[in-house]
């Protein structure tokens, strides 16, 4: 790896900010970690060989937060302090699980502060008012929404850079990763989806294999009995492939499409998750426009073909499965299945939305014919697709 501005002058946080700022799948990164990530992943590994990981338990923790309301925000006073001396593991892992529950649960954040962080770390001689600035924004972020790991990844760095890693600042972002990433590391030892690590946002799973210096090839979606996983086919000779828990970030997607599409509510915009199958109807509301209404949603994983959909429906009806495929040759892609019962061959406008990020990308599809069974696919990665302006195809 090529040590070059603040990066390179410690080696301690070299491995870490280089993985984040470079691409997915770093091939010319060193695989390094920092010593207390080796005490740490060498830690649960171990409990792992002896069984004696555990998955959170969800249920017991929401039931904690009920019957004392004070529970967690005092839990997460302690952490923001960095109070490691009275933060047990047990209140790390309500603090990080706990999440869930609250009201500000958002496990597909965007951290758009992570841009500008870039034309400083790299620089030879960084001014000390840019990276006091960057701290500032990194504070109000982890103010905002404080389960984040990478926000401390960064923070480190730069505290390092100001102030010394002997400094209250730097220690006090180090405890914190800590704290964190024994939660994380207690659920599993990722070797498969049985023993899949357990987080509550996509970032964190991403920060944790790139502070590692793990990079990985693909991605892909998993459901199993009502639980959702990410699976990782890893740039690595020894481990392959890595498994991570994210059910709780796809019930939060779930329950935010729920109510974001409301019953025989038309709109010209139509937003459906990954793993899901819906039924439209469609309403002209000028001459050959529609606007389309979800009258019925569910939860969808497994094979498409003629028999997912009705044979006979209304001329208004259109019946969409979004969804994770598995191919013949064992790959997976992401699948838009479509069986429309107008009568006329319909466009619109489709845009899909990556893991991870809150913008949409246009995508281009081959619109519905009459009672075909149309199919759009794409590479795994992606959360969202959005239809847009469906019409009468001009002839």
């Amino acid at each position: 790896m090529k040590r070059c501005g603040i990066i390179g002058k410690n080696y301690i946080f070299a491995t870490i900010t280089h993985s984040f700022i470079h691409s997915k799948n770093p091939k010319t990164m060193k695989k390094s970690i920092f010593l207390w990530l080796i005490i740490l992943f060498t830690s649960f590994a171990i409990k792992a060989q002896e069984n004696e990981y555990q998955a959170p338990d969800y249920d017991a923790i929401q039931k904690m937060m009920n019957e004392d309301p004070n529970l967690y925000p005092s839990i997460e006073a302690k952490f923001l302090r960095a109070d490691y001396s009275s933060l047990s593991e047990d209140e790390a892992t309500i603090f990080y699980y706990g999440k869930v529950f609250r009201d500000d649960y958002s496990p597909y954040k965007s951290l758009e502060w992570t841009n500008n962080i870039k034309k400083i770390l790299f620089s030879e001689h960084p001014k000390k008012s840019l990276l006091k600035k960057e701290l500032k924004n990194i504070n109000k972020a982890i103010a905002d929404y404080p389960v984040l790991l990478e926000c401390y990844f960064i923070k480190y760095v730069i505290c390092n850079e100001l102030y010394g890693e002997e400094s209250k600042e730097a220690k006090s972002s180090l405890v914190q990763i800590s704290s964190l990433l024994k939660a994380i590391l207690s659920t599993g030892d990722g070797k498969s989806m049985e023993s899949a690590f357990h987080v509550v946002q996509v970032h964190d799973e991403h920060a944790i294999m790139r502070m590692s210096g793990i990079g990985w090839k693909q991605q892909s979606l998993h459901e199993d009995e009502g639980q959702y996983y990410d699976r990782f086919e890893l740039d690595d000779e020894e481990v392959t492939e890595l498994y991570f828990n994210i059910t709780p970030c796809f019930k939060a997607l779930f329950a935010e499409f729920a109510q974001s599409d409301a019953s025989d509510s038309y709109s010209n915009r139509i937003e459906i998750p990954l793993g899901t199958k819906v039924t439209l109807r469609l309403k002209e509301v000028e001459k050959g426009k529609y606007q389309a209404a979800i009258i019925d949603k569910q939860s969808f994983s497994g094979e498409v073909d003629e028999t997912t959909f009705s044979v006979e429906n209304d001329s208004d009806i259109v019946e969409l499965v979004f969804a994770q495929i598995k191919l013949d040759s064992g790959k997976e892609k992401v699948k838009l299945c479509a069986k429309s019962f107008n009568n006329n061959i319909l466009s619109f406008d489709s845009f899909i939305q990556y893991v991870g990020k809150n913008d949409f990308e246009s995508t281009s599809n081959v619109g519905w014919y009459p009672k075909a069974l149309m199919i759009e696919q794409w590479y795994p990665g992606i959360a969202k697709i959005r239809l847009e302006n469906i019409r009468i195809t001009e002839r």
